[in-house]
Order: C-alpha cells, then structure tokens, then sequence
C-alpha cells in the first residue's frame, strides 16, 4: 500500500472530522469517542496499520507546548525498546507515566493485545487524542488528567472497557487497577512545586525528595512507587551525574533496584537535539 506523507495524513484526517484546521482536532475527536462513533472506523479505514500513533505525527508538529510543559514525543524506536526492557512474567497492567498521545502505550500493546493500560498525562487538550488511541485499538484501562507530581488531584478519570471492534469510554471516579509495570517518557529538566509534606511523602520518604529545580527524579520515583515490578523512563542524560540527586542516585543503587541504563544517540527526538538515556528499574531483581 502506497505510503501517505504528513500533508495527506492531515487533509483526510480533518476531512474525517470535518474541521477545517488542526487547532480544532482536540475537540472534534473528544465528540467521536463519546459521540460520533463512526469516525473510529473510518480513521481506522485511513491508517489501517494500528501499530503506529498516526495521531501523534500531527499533534508534535502543530500542537506540542514544548516551552511550557516540554512536549517532545517519544520516537517509535526508543518506545519499543522501554516495552521490551519493561517485559515480566506476570505484567498484565501497565501504567503509562506522562503518556501524551499514548505512543509508549501503543508500542505496548503490540507485544500483547491483553494487557491493561493506566494512561496519566497532564494536558488536557491532549487527553482525547489518548483517548480515541486507545478506543481505536480497543484497548481496556483508564485515562487519567492528573498532575502526577501532586497526588490527589486527578480532574478527570476515564475508564475504557473492550468492545467488538473499539473501546468503550466512559468518566468515572476512580481506578480500580494497581500496575505491574510503568513506562515512561516524562518532560525532561522541569522546575516543580514539591509537596508541602514531600518529607513523609511515600514516594520520598526513603530515596529523598528531588529538587525544586528539577522534576526528573520526582517522576521516576513516583513510577517506580506505583509499579510492582518494574519501572523504565526515557530521560535527560543529566539524570546520571547531577550533584544534587547524588543522595537518590545512590539509595537506588544500593537498593538493588537498578537494572540497565541505556545512553542513546543524539537526534533521536524529531523537534530535539538533546540526548538521552533509559533509566530502568526492578523491584524483583536477584543478582546484585
């Protein structure tokens, strides 16, 4: 099949929705999950091939806030490997850290349609392009908006339940999975307000509380907290040498919780130079 460029994904993808622009695509494709069900298939009818996020193509190049809340989404080949260095016996639900448009997620579900998903992701005009993801492909979980730093402030919560071709979606109060595994490509190298009791924080409370000036270690060990098993995030290389996350550097090393960390190139992001690293982690290790 003839391979479409981003000019003609975006023309019949508006076409689709029946928008003329794609400041409006958020909106249009919130009413299709809940609404207008029949733009699921005919969006499907378009991409065919589920195993890439088509979605994503479009929202890093137009609508990605990258000064603010860091929007570099990941590249299918770095999303493939944290699937893999994230792979367990026994993971039946994985939890999606900072998931965006859900390219980790969907990387995922291709080494196994069964598993479950908790998608957490901070901006809410990016929250329906995860949504209609996951619907696409027919995927069980949640969606959560939430600020993950900040526990006890989700605004919104989605459950998504399998149907006969596309997911069902529907707001709920809560969710009633734990994850096994998280995955994870959280914005790199951003300020943070710490909780006023970060101290007796759990997430905190042995490993030591990240800085202000940078939320990149606040992420891992919030993912490393909610997960069972194991814990993989896509980060800065900085995460590895800074002087002031010695002390969690440390703790986690000699925890034994370190299992692999990966240096990649250089250019590996679209809108991004910058390099980075895959950090994972075990909580089931056996060998030191």
């Amino acid at each position: 099949r003839r391979k479409m460029d981003l000019a003609e994904l975006i023309s019949k993808t508006l076409k689709i929705f029946e928008i003329s622009k794609v400041d409006d695509l958020s909106e249009a494709i919130m009413n299709s999950v809940f609404e207008n069900r029949q733009k699921l298939k005919l969006f499907k009818e378009l991409v065919r091939n589920l195993d890439i996020d088509w979605l994503q193509k479009i929202w890093q190049y137009y609508s990605a806030d990258r000064d603010i809340l860091k929007q570099d989404y990941t590249p299918t080949s770095l999303a493939k490997l944290v699937s893999h260095l994230t792979e367990t016996k026994n993971s039946l639900v994985v939890l999606d850290l900072c998931s965006g448009s859900g390219a980790l997620t969907i990387q995922k579900w291709t080494t196994n349609k069964n598993l479950k998903f908790i998608c957490k992701e901070y901006d809410e005009k990016v929250i329906p392009i995860l949504l209609f993801n996951l619907a696409l492909r027919n995927i069980e979980g949640y969606v959560v908006q939430t600020d993950v730093l900040n526990l006890g402030f989700d605004k919104q919560v989605f459950h998504l339940t399998k149907g006969e071709e596309f997911s069902k979606v529907e707001r709920v109060e809560k969710i009633e999975l734990k994850a096994d595994v998280c995955i994870s490509n959280p914005p790199f190298n951003i300020r943070w307000e710490r909780p006023v009791f970060a101290k007796s924080d759990l997430r905190f409370a042995y490993f030591g509380v990240p800085p202000k000036s940078n939320a990149n270690f606040g992420f891992v060990l919030t993912g490393l907290y909610d997960a069972k098993e194991k814990a993989s995030f896509i980060l800065p290389p900085g995460v590895l040498t800074s002087s002031e996350e010695l002390d969690i550097r440390k703790k986690l090393i000699e925890s034994n919780l370190v299992e692999s960390v990966i240096i990649n190139p250089e250019k590996m992001f679209t809108s991004t130079q910058i390099g980075t690293c895959i950090l994972t982690l075990n909580k089931n290790k056996d060998t030191s």
